[in-house]
């Protein structure tokens, strides 16, 4: 508490010098603080922003009768074509890190056998709150463009 009144004191000191000061100063003219209520702010709560997607993880697998080399090939050139930035590759695993939407992916494959793959594509940080169009787009080119 002390510290928020002697923090306060020190801006009004700081307003009081920039008002006195000639008109040309480089300093702006900044309104006074009020002082805060300890009594309001511990019963404030944050609000709730609404979430507005939510994608399911099955909607973020999809498996394909394709070798995983030709996935892997196929998936950058969706991604690229979609728009989204690709951030990190690794072919030997089978792994793409993009952007999208300001979101981070990762998008991996497996093989399933010899002539079949699985493509997963999940958000790098858990939360499955953004748009299924992104994934979407992806897979849509991918099953356009398979042999």
């Amino acid at each position: 508490m002390k510290n928020k009144i002697l923090l306060t004191l020190i801006l009004n000191c700081f307003i009081e010098l920039a008002s006195m000061a000639n008109t040309t100063s480089s300093l702006p003219i900044m309104p006074a603080l009020k002082p805060v209520n300890s009594a309001t702010t511990s019963t404030m709560q944050p609000q709730k922003q609404a979430i507005k997607h939510s994608t399911p993880f099955e909607a973020c697998v999809r498996a394909y009768q394709t070798s995983t080399d030709n996935l892997y090939l196929l998936m950058l050139a969706a991604i690229n074509s979609s728009g989204y930035e690709i951030d990190e590759m690794q072919s030997k695993r089978g792994l793409v890190s993009f952007i999208a939407d300001n979101l981070s992916f990762l998008a991996s494959i497996t093989e399933l056998d010899e002539n079949s793959s699985m493509l997963k594509i999940t958000p790098m940080n858990n939360s499955y709150n953004f748009s299924p169009a992104i994934i979407e787009n992806i897979f849509l080119y991918l099953s356009n463009n398979m042999k």
